[in-house]
């Protein structure tokens, strides 16, 4: 039903909006008298780098939809709907996440701009928010079409939404490896890998009740027939080498793994590329998987079985 465009759609925004999430905590965790006095220089180029990824993960997830859709005249209805529906709020709120983005990319580079506590407060806390609104948007896109019983289960947008929060956690945590501010943002980074083990452990549960939601449920209709369809195809399937290597595997398991690393030895071996590098292509791997098999094990109603 969709491309391989949407898929990376679906992977960049989360991605976008849970660097948002991160970055706009993070920015409300600066102690007030750091802002007062501009004491913000081991903060600046990280979060400057951090702010400028999630923008333009976002726009070139958004440029990868409008290119794969070819329908650029639907633009002004999905800004512009008559109606409130998820796709022209999701819309908005990818654009009002980019643009803040934007402007604490400019907020990090304008040193007496960071005087300002309630400036900084306010800005990074919109980003907190919209980026979780941005990182749900991802999910119910896909739940918003009733049709696909895979799709229209609660569990789809929670899964969407720790994938999210989880790259943007590892990709936060591998910025500040490739900062060489590791050991200043110790604490960082130590909080980060523990955050995102709580994380992983709730996304394993969220697939778990996935697929048992679809397998355990009664048979009654065609859509249910669907539903089932979905669940095994997902574990079992064609795909099924991706959901088990690619988001089980690296997403899941070999992510975790790097958490542990963070939390046990890499405070003797701070800011290795092994493990920037590492801890950014599992995550990413596996919400790209976890995306790509979601979208490829959706089945409407009339071929089930």
């Amino acid at each position: 039903m969709f491309d391989l465009g949407v898929v990376l759609y679906l992977c960049l925004g989360g991605l976008g909006g849970g660097l948002s999430i991160f970055a706009g905590i993070a920015g409300l965790s600066i102690p007030r008298h750091l802002l007062e006095k501009g004491l913000l220089s081991e903060y600046s180029n990280l979060m400057r780098s951090v702010c400028a990824v999630a923008a333009a993960s976002l726009v070139l997830g958004g440029l990868l939809l409008l290119a794969d859709s070819g329908n650029f005249s639907a633009l002004v209805y999905l800004f512009f709907s008559p109606s409130l529906n998820y796709l022209s709020v999701g819309a908005w709120a990818i654009v009002v996440d980019v643009v803040l983005c934007f402007l604490l990319v400019l907020f990090w580079g304008a040193g007496v701009t960071n005087r300002n506590p309630f400036v900084s407060r306010a800005l990074h806390a919109l980003c907190a928010l919209i980026g979780l609104a941005v990182s749900l948007y991802t999910g119910l896109f896909l739940a918003s079409m009733k049709a696909v019983s895979l799709w229209s289960s609660f569990w789809i947008p929670a899964l969407f939404v720790l994938s999210s929060a989880s790259c943007g956690a590892i990709v936060f945590l591998a910025a500040i490896q490739a900062s060489g501010k590791a050991i200043v943002f110790s604490a960082y980074r130590r909080l980060l890998a523990r955050v995102d083990i709580v994380i992983v452990v709730l996304e394993s549960l969220c697939a778990v009740a996935l697929v048992l939601s679809l397998v355990l449920a009664p048979v009654s209709d065609s859509a249910d027939s669907a539903g089932l369809a979905s669940a095994f195809d997902l574990v079992s399937g064609t795909d099924a080498w991706i959901w088990w290597g690619g988001f089980v595997g690296l997403g899941l398991i070999m992510t975790a793994v790097f958490d542990v690393v963070v939390l046990r030895i890499e405070d003797c071996l701070p800011g290795r590329i092994w493990s920037t590098l590492g801890t950014s292509f599992c995550v990413l791997m596996g919400a790209f998987s976890l995306r790509y098999c979601i979208v490829a094990a959706g089945m409407h109603p009339a071929l089930g079985f």
